[in-house]
C-alpha cells in the first residue's frame, strides 16, 4: 500500500461540546506527490456551534516523506460520559489509492465515583466554623474536580477548591463558614450542599450546619430571674452595704453580674453587679456584640473567648471571681450564673406549653402503568449522616405546610427551624391506592426521615424531610419517570469481529450513533441513555459490506445484551422511507426489489422508525427494480443501479381516491345551502349537497 497512517494522540480527553484536537502522521510511500484530505468519522457531524471549525483537513505529502496533520473535531453535547471509538478517514487524490482508516477514542471522564466526605458531617458552632472534605477518586481514570459549596444565608470558602487526582488518590479540601448573625432563639440547621464539578459531570453530597445562638433561651431566662433577684436583694441590702462601706472607695466584691433588658427586645443592654453597682459594657469592635465590662469604680470585668468563635463568654471580675453559665435542669442548655458557690446557682423553671408530637406526610405519586407496584418507604434517619445514593436533601419551612420537589427541580431554601434526635422509628413501607393517592399518619416530629418512591423499571425518587415543629401536615406530590435503557452487542464478519462499523439506533424522534470498537474488545459495542419505553431500529453499515438492520423493543429501564449482527461483504444494501402526500410515514407497505432472477421483500416498519424499509444482502453489482405497494394507494416503481449499501431511496405516494371540497356561491355573494353538486367521469357519477 502507499499510504501508511499513524493516530499520535490515540486517546484524547475531552468534554460534551469541546473542540478536541487530534493528530495524526501521514506516511507517502509511493514515488509521487499527493494531497490528502482527512476526514472525521463515528461520531455526530454536526458542529457545537456556527463557528467550530470544519472537521475536514487537506494536507499534502510529498512522496517519500510524511506528515503530522492536526485535526479539529468537535464533540457532539450529546456525547455521554466514557470511551467513544471514533476514526480519521485518510482519503488519496489518487484514484488508485483505497481510503484508510485510523481509529482513535474520545475519553469523556465521569466523576460519578468521586467520594466527598464533610468531616465532620454535623457542624456545631455559633458563627464561624472550620470543617474539611476528605475527595477520593474511585474512577479508573484521573479526575480534575473543582468544589464549591453553598447554603441559604451561610458564606463558605474553602483554601483550596481545584484537585487533580489519579486513581485511588484522595485529597483534603479545609473550608471555613460564616452564618448569620443568631442573638436569640433555638439553634438552626443549614444545609450544605458540597459539589465536585468536572468537566463533564458532577457529584454532590450535604452536609448540616447547626448553628447555636449568642444567648441560649433559658440563659435569657436565668439572666432575668437574677435581675429581679438582685434588684429585691439591692432594695433591701442597700442602705446597709452603704452604711457599712459608705468612707469605703474599693471596687465591688460581688461575683455576680446581671445583665437587664431595657428596651424590650430580648438581649441585655445594661448591666449591674449583684450590689446593684452599674457595670459599663463596651462594644470595641462594632460587632454590635458587648466585649469590655468596666464596673462603676473604673474596675475591668474581663470577658474571655475560650471557644475561638470571636464571642466572650467568660466573664471574671475584678476580684478574679470567674462567671460561668450553668446547667441546672440536665437539658443541655445553660439557664444559670454562678461563680462556684451552691448558694449563687438560681433555675429557670421554664417548662413550656405542651407541644405537637406527631403529624401527617401526604400527597401523590405518578407513573405510567399499575400503580400497585409502586413501593414508598418511610424510614428515620440520623442527623448529619449520609443519605442513601439517590436521596436529594432539601429544606423544609419550617412555620407551616409545603411542598416538596426533588434536587433536580431546584432546592427549597427555608430553615428546619429546631432539631432534636429522638428515638428511632421503625421503617414503614406503604402502596398508594389506584388514583396514587398515599398517606402516612402519626409521624413523631422532632425527627429526619428519608421518603423513598421505587418503581421497577423507573427513577428511583427520595427526599429527606424535617416535620415542621407546630405538627403541620407537609403535602408532597411526585411523578416518576422511566428508567434509561442499555443496549449492547458485537458486530462480526465472515473472518471474525469487525471493528469501525457505524451503529445508528433511533426510535424514529432521537437518534444515538457509535461505531465498533477497533481495540481491546474489537467489534463490540454499547448505547446508554436510552429512552423508554420504546421501539429502536439499529442499522449496522460499513463501506464494502451490506448495510444490516435489527429492530429492538425496549421496556421500562431494559438493558438488552447480545444484539449481534453478522455483516457480509461484497453485497448491496436498498434503504429508505415510504411517506404519504403530506409527508406523514406509512408503516405496513410491501417493498419488494428485483434483478430478474432474484427477488427480496420486506415491509415498512409499524414501530421505532416508522415507514423506514432495508433490503439487505443484495448481489452487486446489478440493476434493481424497486416496487412498494399499499392498499388504497397507487404502487410505484423505481430502477435503482446498485454497486454497494445504498440510502435515502424514499417513495411518496398517491392515493388512490381522493376528496374534493370547495363552496358555491351567490352572484350577490354568501354561500348557497342544499345546492345540489354532481362529479363525473365517463360512466361513473358522485353526488352530494352543500351545508
Amino acid at each position: 500500500m502507499s499510504t501508511r497512517v499513524v493516530a499520535v494522540t490515540p486517546s484524547l480527553s475531552t468534554a460534551p461540546g469541546d473542540v478536541a484536537v487530534g493528530r495524526v502522521e501521514i506516511h507517502n510511500d509511493a514515488s509521487n506527490d499527493a494531497v490528502y484530505r482527512i476526514d472525521v468519522v463515528g461520531i455526530e457531524t454536526t458542529a457545537v456551534d456556527e463557528n467550530a471549525p470544519a472537521r475536514a483537513v487537506t494536507v499534502g505529502v510529498p512522496a517519500g516523506t510524511s506528515v503530522v496533520a492536526e485535526v479539529p473535531i468537535s464533540v457532539p453535547r450529546s456525547l455521554g460520559t466514557g470511551r467513544h471509538a471514533a476514526a480519521f478517514e485518510i482519503t488519496s487524490d489518487r484514484p488508485a489509492d483505497r481510503p484508510a482508516l485510523c481509529p482513535f477514542t474520545l475519553s469523556i471522564a465521569s466523576v460519578a465515583r468521586v467520594d466527598l466526605e464533610p468531616q465532620p458531617s454535623t457542624i456545631r458552632a455559633r458563627r464561624r466554623a472550620k470543617f474539611q472534605v476528605d475527595v477520593t477518586n474511585n474512577e479508573p481514570q484521573a479526575v480534575a474536580v473543582t468544589l464549591d459549596a453553598e447554603a441559604t444565608d451561610v458564606d463558605i470558602r474553602f483554601g483550596s477548591d481545584n484537585f487533580s487526582l489519579a486513581p485511588g488518590q484522595r485529597a483534603v479540601a479545609k473550608a471555613k463558614l460564616k452564618g448569620p448573625r443568631q442573638w436569640t432563639g433555638e439553634p438552626t440547621q443549614h444545609n450544605i450542599v458540597i459539589t465536585a464539578r468536572g468537566r463533564a459531570s458532577s457529584t454532590t453530597t450535604t452536609a448540616a450546619y447547626i448553628q447555636r445562638p449568642l444567648f441560649a433561651h433559658k440563659l435569657r431566662m436565668a439572666v432575668a430571674a437574677l435581675t429581679v433577684i438582685a434588684l429585691w436583694l439591692g432594695a433591701i441590702g442597700g442602705v446597709a452595704f452603704w452604711l457599712a462601706n459608705r468612707s469605703d472607695d474599693a471596687g465591688p466584691t460581688s461575683a455576680d453580674l446581671v445583665g437587664v433588658d431595657t428596651d424590650g427586645d430580648g438581649i441585655a443592654d445594661s448591666f449591674f453587679d449583684a450590689d446593684g453597682n452599674p457595670v459599663t459594657a463596651t462594644d470595641t469592635n462594632g460587632d454590635g456584640i458587648p466585649d469590655a465590662f468596666v464596673d462603676a469604680n473604673g474596675n475591668p470585668v474581663t470577658g474571655t473567648d475560650t471557644d475561638g468563635d470571636g464571642i466572650p463568654d467568660t466573664l471574671v471580675d475584678s476580684d478574679g471571681n470567674q462567671l460561668e453559665a450553668v446547667d441546672t435542669d440536665g437539658d443541655g442548655d445553660a439557664d444559670a450564673l454562678s461563680d462556684g458557690s451552691a448558694e449563687q446557682v438560681i433555675a429557670d423553671g421554664d417548662d413550656g406549653p405542651a407541644v405537637p408530637s406527631s403529624t401527617v406526610l401526604r400527597g401523590t405519586v405518578q407513573a405510567q402503568g399499575d400503580s400497585s407496584d409502586i413501593s414508598i418507604t418511610l424510614a428515620p434517619v440520623e442527623l448529619g449522616a449520609q443519605p442513601s445514593a439517590q436521596t436529594a436533601a432539601l429544606g423544609f419551612a419550617g412555620g407551616g405546610a409545603g411542598k416538596l420537589w426533588p434536587a433536580r427541580y431546584g432546592r427549597v431554601d427555608a430553615s428546619t427551624g429546631p432539631i432534636r434526635q429522638t428515638e428511632a422509628v421503625t421503617p414503614l413501607q406503604i402502596t398508594p391506592d389506584t388514583d396514587g393517592i398515599w398517606l402516612f399518619t402519626d409521624v413523631a416530629i422532632r425527627q429526619t426521615y428519608e421518603l423513598v418512591f421505587t418503581k421497577p423499571g423507573f427513577d428511583t425518587q427520595a427526599f429527606v424531610i424535617t416535620p415542621p415543629e407546630d405538627g403541620s401536615p407537609i403535602d408532597l406530590d411526585v411523578e416518576l419517570v422511566p428508567a434509561t435503557g442499555f443496549v449492547s452487542g458485537r458486530v462480526t464478519g465472515p473472518g471474525g469481529a469487525l471493528g469501525g462499523v457505524a451503529i445508528v439506533v433511533s426510535d424514529g424522534t432521537l437518534t444515538f450513533e457509535t461505531t465498533s470498537a477497533t481495540d481491546g474488545d474489537v467489534g463490540s459495542w454499547s448505547l446508554e441513555g436510552l429512552s423508554t419505553p420504546g421501539v429502536y431500529t439499529m442499522t449496522a453499515s460499513l463501506r464494502g459490506y451490506g448495510t444490516e438492520t435489527v429492530q429492538i423493543d425496549l421496556g421500562a429501564g431494559d438493558e438488552r445484551t447480545g444484539v449481534n449482527l453478522a455483516m457480509r461483504p461484497g453485497v448491496g444494501s436498498v434503504s429508505g422511507r415510504v411517506v404519504g402526500e403530506t409527508g406523514q410515514p406509512l408503516a405496513g407497505a410491501t417493498v419488494t426489489a428485483t434483478n430478474g432472477e432474484t427477488v427480496l421483500t420486506t415491509s415498512t416498519l409499524t414501530e421505532g422508525a416508522i415507514g423506514s424499509f432495508n433490503l439487505p444482502q443484495l448481489d452487486v453489482p446489478l440493476t434493481y427494480t424497486v416496487k412498494v405497494e399499499l392498499d388504497g394507494y397507487i404502487t410505484q416503481t423505481r430502477r435503482v443501479p446498485l454497486n454497494g449499501a445504498l440510502g435515502g431511496v424514499d417513495f411518496v405516494m398517491n392515493r388512490t381516491t381522493l376528496r374534493l371540497s370547495g363552496q358555491v356561491d351567490s352572484s350577490g355573494g354568501g354561500g348557497i345551502s342544499s345546492a345540489g353538486v354532481i362529479l363525473s367521469t365517463g360512466d361513473l357519477q358522485f353526488r352530494t349537497s352543500t351545508a
